[in-house]
Formats: C-alpha cells, structure tokens, sequence
C-alpha cells in the first residue's frame, strides 16, 4: 500500500511540473525545459529504487556504454554535418511563408523563392482583401490606377506582377502608366523588412552565408538583364545591404 501511495505521489508531481514549467517556458524557455527533465528524472531513479528494478536499468546502462564509447569519436563530425544542412536551400530558406515579401501601404507582394511565382494581397482600396491572382484583366487596371493616384511604390509591383503574367500582351499599358518617379530606396529599411523580402528568418539575419545565399537567388530571377524587375531587384539589393551592415 505505501509503494502504490508513493507511485502516485510520484506520478502527480511529474504531472505538476510540467504543468508548472509549461507556464513558465513563456519567459524562460529552455531553462524551465531543462530543470523539468532534470526533476523528473530525479522521480524515476527514485521510483525505480523504490521498486527495487534499479538494477535493472543500471544493467542496459552498462552494456551500452562500450557503444557509446566506439561511437563517441564521430561526434567530431557534427559540425561538418550541420554546415552541409545549413547550405541547402532548405535550410537557407526557411522562412514561415517560404517567399520574398515586399509591402507598400496598399499592396503586399510576394515571390515564391523556388518557383518564382509571384501574388499579392492587396490591403486598402476598393479591392481591399482580394489577391491579384483572383482579379480580373478589367479590374486589374481598375487597381492599377488607383495606385497611380495613391501608391507608387505599389506600381512598380504591379508592373513586375504583369510583366510575369501578361508579358506582351500589357506590356505597352504599363510603359504608358507607370510613374516617373524612380524608386524610393532612401526611406529606411529595418531588418525585419529586409529579412521578409529575402525570405529568412529573424534568427538569420546575422548568418552572412545565408544572407548572400538568398540574395543570389532572388536576385537571379529580378534583375532586369534577366527579365525580371528593376524595383523589386532594387529592395533585394538593400534587403542584403541592410542585413550585411548589422552583422
């Protein structure tokens, strides 16, 4: 009767803890995890001696440890290991949305990284809430004269958007609207901003071969000698000047 009352005690403060460490994990992450593990082994070794199956444990503890000991020296090839999975485009590329994301006050435009399509959301105006991708030719034109009125840094994204998906066939439309102002890189640029339109994460942005690693890809799909948009190849270019200056 005592070990199962003992069993129980153990059981509820195991559930206790982590119910407690989940609440503090919001402040202090890692620490709250480590202490939890710490606490609960604790209650098993305790359990286990109880029990009188220690011994047990104690036994598969011992006819691991000539393994663990052959094995050990490879652990000196991790860190190779971890930079070849740092190099992929997997990894160099593991943003929320996995895509380029540039926003104006009237448009957010993204860029898939892989495949190069490009869509946006648009964020005020008549068409508010709608993608670009659900509208029609007509009222395609309808938005673009309203971010000839309100946004120009939104035209420069459409103009790239209908470049890409209507080519020729609205080419000569764009030429005759667009504004004349050139684009506005002066403003400046946080690094949030930056790692959005090169598709990183925060925690990357300190990671130059990451940086230039997004940055080459972007930018081989925008630049204008490749038919792509010299607006959006401009952000690119300031996304990676912004991030390199903050390493």
């Amino acid at each position: 009767m005592t070990r199962l009352v003992f069993i129980v005690a153990i059981i509820v403060l195991i559930l206790v803890g982590y119910y407690l460490t989940k609440k503090q994990a919001k402040t202090q992450g890692r620490i709250a995890w480590i202490r939890t593990g710490l606490i609960s082994l604790a209650a098993v070794l305790i359990f286990l001696t109880v029990t009188g199956r220690l011994h047990f444990v104690v036994g598969i503890i011992g006819a691991l440890l000539p393994l663990v000991t052959r094995f050990a020296p490879l652990l000196r090839f991790w860190p190779m290991v971890k930079k070849l999975f740092d190099r992929s485009p997997k990894g160099a590329y593991s943003s929320a949305s996995g895509a380029s994301q540039v926003n104006t006050p009237t448009l957010q435009m993204t860029l898939d990284i892989q495949t190069g399509k490009m869509d946006g959301l648009i964020l005020a105006g008549g068409f508010s809430g709608r993608k670009l991708s659900e509208l029609s030719r007509t009222e395609l034109r309808g938005f673009y004269d309203e971010c000839l009125q309100q946004d120009p840094d939104a035209v420069r994204l459409l103009d790239a958007y209908v470049q890409r998906e209507y080519a020729e066939q609205w080419q000569s439309t764009a030429d005759n609207q667009q504004s004349q102002k050139p684009p506005n890189t002066n403003g400046q640029m946080s690094a949030k901003e930056a790692c959005l339109i090169l598709g990183i994460k925060e925690s990357q942005a300190k990671e130059r071969a990451v940086i230039v690693s997004a940055h080459r890809q972007l930018i081989s799909k925008l630049h204008p000698d490749k038919g792509g948009n010299a607006y959006l190849a401009t952000k690119v270019n300031q996304a990676r000047d912004i991030l390199l200056k903050g390493i």
